[in-house]
């Protein structure tokens, strides 16, 4: 702008909405330190919500998860070392513990411990130690009258036996606080499995550390289940589900089924349904939860000790092969001793490492023998076959693990 006044000419500085130069330069570094700060923002939001995330996940495992969602296969197991001490049950009614290690016989606990045939006795082990298992009480000199299975508890140390209460299979929960059984059947025989009429049913009681029971509550079953033969109770490695089976009398076909622990009746359980032919349950195996143990029958008459996930049915992972007979509905082994479908042949420890087979019975000619002589195997994850222990072992249970 120009102003002219007598012979002054004054010119004013040019107008500018730009910035000086040093300015301009602070506003740019100011723009770059946003971005900077919106970026970082951005990066500690995502932070955040991963952290909310795996926390929500770590909560949800610890809580109790659906079955569907707990499988792993055996290749997840973290090999350690199995419980130093075996309880088995043997051929001359003894009830006795067992070295992992040597596979000798240490000590008795019991004597006289039998049920009538065809069924044997059910053995299970505390984490603190103490052995239940079941046997019948004569009512009377006659040996075919009873007072129906009884459930009686001893030291794994050794001690006196004492009386529990009525009923058959006790299985004690991985982490000591339950004791699953099965009802009482007043109108049945000993040695058979007890038929679903009521009140028959799943038992369930709190166990506390002295081995004392309370707060006994049953699992009734549905009308589906009615007059089925029950047997063979298992639980998950995190305590919260129980394995077992049912056989229909009519059809004589016996079926795996789940249930949760804190469900109402037994009408609430879920079928297994296996997958192939000649694969059976034999119960759940590690502390995951929802890892199966089976055994797949070859037609030849070969067998397998197999993983399973009880969701689908199949087989995940084959875990060795059985070098004698074990006695299950798909064997054709012939022999008296191998009659049995009501016990648990097969049995995982709760660590998910090593694995019992009991009462397998040596081929001869390519056929199971009939002298009646059994033995007890030991496998191991990592171990290329099973290690024979000792024999005329029927039935047998991991003692306390090797961390007690």
């Amino acid at each position: 702008m120009r102003v002219e006044r007598e012979h002054m000419t004054l010119v004013a500085p040019p107008t500018t909405d730009a910035p000086p130069p040093d300015a301009e330069v602070l506003f740019k570094e100011a723009k770059r330190r946003r971005r900077r700060l919106r970026v970082g923002w951005a990066v500690t939001s995502v932070l955040i919500i991963i952290a909310v995330v795996v926390g929500a996940s770590l909560l949800l495992r610890q809580s109790k998860t659906p079955l569907r969602t707990s499988i792993v296969s055996a290749t997840d197991v973290v090999s350690s070392r199995a419980p130093r001490a075996i309880v088995g049950w043997t051929s001359d009614f003894r009830l006795v513990v067992i070295s992992t290690e040597t596979g000798r016989v240490e000590r008795t606990l019991a004597s006289d411990v039998a049920i009538l045939a065809p069924g044997l006795p059910n053995v299970s082990v505390s984490p603190n130690g103490t052995v239940f298992f079941e046997s019948s009480e004569p009512t009377t000199s006659n040996d075919d009258v009873n007072g129906g299975d009884q459930i009686f508890a001893v030291p794994v140390t050794g001690g006196s036996v004492r009386q529990v209460t009525a009923g058959s299979d006790p299985q004690i929960s991985p982490n000591g606080h339950l004791l699953a059984f099965i009802s009482p059947d007043p109108a049945g025989q000993s040695g058979e499995a007890p038929y679903l009429v009521p009140p028959v049913g799943v038992d369930i009681a709190t166990l506390s550390a002295q081995g004392t029971i309370a707060s006994v509550r049953t699992l009734a079953p549905g009308p589906l289940q009615l007059n089925q033969g029950l047997s063979d109770l298992s639980w998950s490695g995190n305590s919260q589900y129980l394995s077992f089976d049912l056989l229909n009398p009519t059809t004589n076909v016996t079926t795996s089924w789940t249930v949760a622990g804190d469900a109402g009746s037994l009408g609430t359980a879920e079928q297994i349904h296996l997958r192939g032919a000649g694969v059976t349950w034999n119960g759940f195996w590690g502390q995951y939860g929802a890892v199966g143990l089976g055994i797949r029958t070859s037609a030849s008459g070969s067998q397998q000790v197999v993983t399973i996930n009880p969701s689908t049915g199949r087989v995940t992972a084959r875990l060795f092969s059985v070098p004698a007979a074990i006695c299950t509905t798909a064997s054709a082994a012939g022999s008296k001793v191998c009659s049995s479908d009501f016990s648990n042949l097969v049995i995982g420890d709760n660590a998910g490492t090593s694995v019992l087979v009991a009462g397998a019975i040596p081929f001869v000619d390519g056929a199971p023998t009939t002298s009646g002589k059994t033995y007890l195997y030991r496998w191991s994850v990592g171990d290329r076959s099973p290690v024979k222990l000792t024999q005329q072992v029927l039935v047998a249970a991991w003692g306390p693990s090797a961390s007690r």
